[in-house]
């Protein structure tokens, strides 16, 4: 509901150590079984797709999927950020894209 996810974000900001929240949160309807199967199937042509990749260090990537949308956290440099999203956005059924990063200065 739109209650539960401002409720969501107002218990993140008072976790310590929590600089900034992006609420991504989507209103709808539950999952259903073979959404979450598809999800599962996504995240893993997504991670395959840039552990194949050279150069990218894919490991230190956290990729979780939802109706479709890959989300992909960790500490990247820009460049590398950009061109991880140009990836995943290229992976057949990927729907959207959501780029959490950490950008560091360091290549």
């Amino acid at each position: 509901t739109p209650q539960l996810r401002l409720e969501v974000e107002k218990v993140s900001s008072k976790i310590k150590g929590v600089r900034k929240i992006y609420n991504e949160i989507s209103i709808s309807a539950p999952d259903a079984h073979l959404q979450n199967a598809n999800d599962a199937w996504l995240t893993t042509k997504v991670k395959s797709e840039l552990f194949s990749k050279e150069g990218l260090n894919s490991n230190e990537l956290k990729i979780v999927t939802s109706n479709g949308s890959v989300y992909i956290m960790g500490k990247v440099t820009k460049k590398e950020g950009d061109k991880i999203a140009d990836i995943v956005r290229r992976v057949d059924g990927v729907n959207r894209v959501v780029k959490v990063f950490e950008y560091s200065t360091f290549s």
